[in-house]
């Protein structure tokens, strides 16, 4: 493999090469909780379209700066639903 423009460095100071695993879209959520009427903090999904599917990521920030914990979802339904707030309506995060 060559890695000259994909180089980059580790927290360590070790040299990565970053190798592509899927491209297409992605969409980014955060949560809002009905009973207490407010948005959660700390917490947000990505969700990444491919030609074979949907993936999310659940991240959850962590105490320390700059750090979160990263879930994967396993089932993840195609047709996401998302409340546009500048719109006001809900509508599919892929059109």
């Amino acid at each position: 493999m060559k890695f000259v423009k994909s180089v980059t460095k580790s927290s360590r100071g070790r040299p990565e090469g970053r190798i592509l695993v899927k491209r297409g879209e992605f969409g980014m959520v955060k949560y809002f909780d009905l009973s207490k009427g407010r948005v959660i903090e700390n917490k947000f999904k990505i969700y990444l379209k491919s030609k074979d599917g949907v993936v999310g990521y659940l991240f959850i920030k962590l105490k320390e700066e700059g750090k979160y914990l990263v879930f994967e979802d396993k089932e993840v339904d195609k047709d996401i639903y998302v409340y546009n707030e500048d719109t006001g309506e809900e509508e599919p995060l892929f059109r």
